[in-house]
């Protein structure tokens, strides 16, 4: 992950962050084609999201957009810097609730070890050439949300700690039968999180939801069986998958 471009955003994000702020959307609109019209074709006017791994804010001003006034995002980034710019870049949109804390199975604090190079890629697990290990506040979403709450949509991207987030919020997949999740899958992170793509996917099976590899020519659905299609060890392959009741 160490290529140029990566560098050069490296430097600007901690020399010249206007500068980033401004290229890094029109980067993301472009790799991201994909993700942004699943998320523009499955959410309405209205709809409660929860935006887990926020970053500096690119999807949630896109989902602040889709939702609308009468909807909400709820957007979780745990590292103190991102989450600054996420306040500057979001602070202010009415129908945005910003949290500086992990998702995880429980209520408290976790280890981050903060990533030399990316400031998206910090991990729960050590990162080579790691810069600092840092405690981080986690919650469950079951313990912080009300039994009533609705969320119709989660999008998420956490450097393989989505099963322990996921085991987090158990009850209020239940209670939401008409929820839609977008998540990167990553099965190299998964491993070096301590979790399999099996633990990660029997979440949902188990919730009675289905799974959808994000493939080019469309939804592909994953079963126990063919799991092992998309089980890629290889630390470069990362994917996406879509969570449904119903496709």
């Amino acid at each position: 992950m160490n290529t140029p471009s990566v560098k050069i955003g490296n430097f600007l994000f901690r020399h010249a962050f206007p500068v980033y702020n401004a290229v890094y959307p029109v980067f993301k609109r472009r790799q991201d084609k994909r993700e942004i019209s699943i998320i523009t074709r499955y959410l309405k006017a209205g709809d409660y999201v929860l935006d887990i791994g926020a970053n500096i804010g690119f999807y949630t001003r896109i989902l602040s957009r889709l939702v609308g006034p009468h909807g909400r995002v709820y957007s979780f980034e745990p590292d103190t810097v991102n989450f600054r710019h996420l306040q500057n870049n979001c602070g202010k949109l009415s129908n945005v609730v910003l949290h500086n804390k992990a998702v995880g199975a429980e209520t408290g604090t976790i280890r981050i070890y903060t990533s030399p190079m990316l400031n998206v890629d910090h991990r729960t697990y050590p990162v080579d050439d790691y810069r600092s290990i840092e405690e981080i506040p986690c919650v469950s979403p079951d313990e912080l949300f009300p039994e009533n709450q609705r969320v119709d949509f989660i999008k998420i991207d956490i450097q393989g700690f989505e099963v322990s987030a996921f085991r987090g919020m158990v009850r209020l997949l239940a209670r939401n039968p008409g929820i839609r999740i977008l998540s990167e899958f990553w099965p190299h992170g998964l491993a070096k999180a301590g979790e399999t793509a099996a633990d990660y996917l029997q979440v949902f099976w188990d919730a009675g939801l289905q799974v959808y590899f994000v493939a080019d020519s469309g939804f592909e659905l994953i079963t126990p069986e063919n799991l092992p299609l998309y089980d890629n060890p290889d630390p470069s392959a990362y994917m996406n998958i879509f969570v449904t009741r119903n496709k």
